[in-house]
């Protein structure tokens, strides 16, 4: 692998868009990369410095300006000037090396201060299990003491409710329907009925009420344990069906929950989906190795799914529409196993799972339909 170090410079840096321009330079330099690439990847160091420097800013001002926490945020700042500093010289300069150099001990400079303010968060006191929640908790107990305005926590309160309000919409229009998903649906209602009550106080200055904040505490924590239930039964891989010709949801008994039909187990127990996670987690090389054959079952199989919805007696343009959708999916994955890109196929794993469910839940829909011959709820 390229680094800088190999290159005759300092050592990389936490921030990935630099290393990639950094190592993109290097690879111009020795004539292997156009300079339209390099300067792609420049502008996308820029985009992130930009956002580090505009989230960082925007957040200091929530903390307590006190202690050890404004020691170092008053140092995080210092260096994240400088470090944006060394990024407008880069731009101006001929990115030579010693330039590039010093832009990246800035850099580490700035991230060593982020790596202190962390140590410092890590060792507050956790006020609930969501960190949204614990978040707007903190900043009410600053409000209490005067040292945070009414307005910036109702700012912090209108983003903690957006967030949640987004998360339940999200959940709303999933095609999986699930008991659970209805219960954290409900526990979001009866939070978001409590974030509410806190904005009228803070909109006029006033004390705010102990009560909304015990309902967040327990809300959060009840959340949590539903969510990992939930997080269970959406990791539960699809699997194809010879009964159905489909991708069925499968029993702990091996057998088709639409069908009955026993299915075939893998010897390592692992479907597509959390194969591909585990190589991009741990990076083993026999994941690889075994994910272009497992991409390529799944692709047969859903053209042959295809071919059987386009058989069907009436027409299934939602069901067709949804199997070219996961075909889409796994094409963008067997384009990341090649180079063994695990960021980029950890990117589009999410929307490979969420379509690979939709396909399903349609597949159940339209079975239902034809076993009763009216239209499945």
């Amino acid at each position: 692998m390229i680094s800088l170090p190999h290159l005759g410079g300092t050592s990389l840096t936490p921030l990935a868009s630099f290393n990639a321009f950094a190592l993109s330079l290097a690879a111009y330099r020795h004539g292997e990369l156009e300079e339209e690439l390099l300067a792609r990847d420049f502008a996308s160091f820029q985009t992130e410095m930009s956002q580090i420097s505009t989230v960082f800013r925007s957040e200091v001002r929530f903390q307590e300006l006190q202690g050890p926490w404004l020691d170092w945020i008053e140092s995080a700042l210092e260096r994240l000037e400088c470090a944006e500093d060394q990024a407008y010289l880069l731009s101006e300069a001929d990115w030579g090396q010693a330039r590039v150099e010093t832009a990246a001990r800035a850099l580490n400079e700035l991230f060593e201060a982020f790596a202190e303010l962390r140590k410092l968060e890590e060792a507050r006191p956790r006020l609930a299990a969501s960190p949204y929640i614990h978040e707007l908790l903190r900043c009410l107990e600053l409000y209490d003491r005067g040292m945070l305005s009414a307005a910036l926590v109702h700012e912090r309160l209108a983003g903690v409710t957006h967030h949640f309000q987004s998360l339940a919409e999200q959940m709303r229009q999933s095609p999986v329907r699930l008991p659970a998903v209805e219960q954290l649906l409900d526990l979001l209602e009866i939070q978001e009925e409590a974030l509410q009550s806190l904005a009228d106080p803070l909109l006029n200055g006033l004390a705010v009420p102990q009560q909304p904040r015990k309902i967040l505490q327990d809300c959060a924590a009840q959340a949590l344990i539903i969510h990992t239930e939930v997080q269970a039964l959406a990791g539960t891989p699809a699997s194809w069906c010879d009964g159905c010709l489909g991708l069925v949801r499968v029993t702990r008994e091996g057998r088709c929950q639409e069908c009955g039909h026993g299915l075939l187990r893998r010897e390592e127990g692992l479907g597509l989906l959390d194969l591909a996670q585990r190589a991009c987690l741990e990076n083993r090389p026999e994941d690889w190795e075994a994910l272009p054959s497992l991409t390529q079952q799944a692709q047969t199989q859903a053209s042959e799914l295809l071919k059987k919805a386009r058989a069907l007696p009436e027409s299934q343009p939602e069901l067709e529409e949804a199997i070219q959708q996961m075909q889409e999916a796994l094409g963008q994955v067997r384009d990341c196993l090649a180079s063994r890109d695990g960021p980029a196929l950890e990117r589009f794993l999410p929307a490979l799972r969420e379509r690979l469910e939709r396909a399903a839940e349609l597949q159940r829909k339209v079975l239902d339909e034809a076993r009763t011959g009216r239209p499945s709820a």
